[in-house]
């Protein structure tokens, strides 16, 4: 084989490779995008909901003077 074909080949397989790690790239974002999206999406309803009384104790109340 000459030397050109080889590098013909070479740049298409680069080219290739980048291709997919953009679409890998573009893949993994979609994926982090949905994964938000349901955590907010369960976040939201009422029965996923938690109430913390952080004040419970007194230990962060406002003196008489304020």
């Amino acid at each position: 084989m000459s030397g050109a074909g080889r590098g013909a080949g070479s740049r298409a397989g680069e080219r290739r490779r980048h291709v997919l790690a953009g679409a890998n790239l573009v893949l993994l974002f979609l994926g982090l995008l949905a994964l938000a999206g349901e955590v907010v999406f369960f976040a939201s309803l009422p029965g996923w909901r938690i109430t913390i009384d952080a004040t419970k104790t007194r230990a962060y109340t406002l003196s008489p003077q304020t």
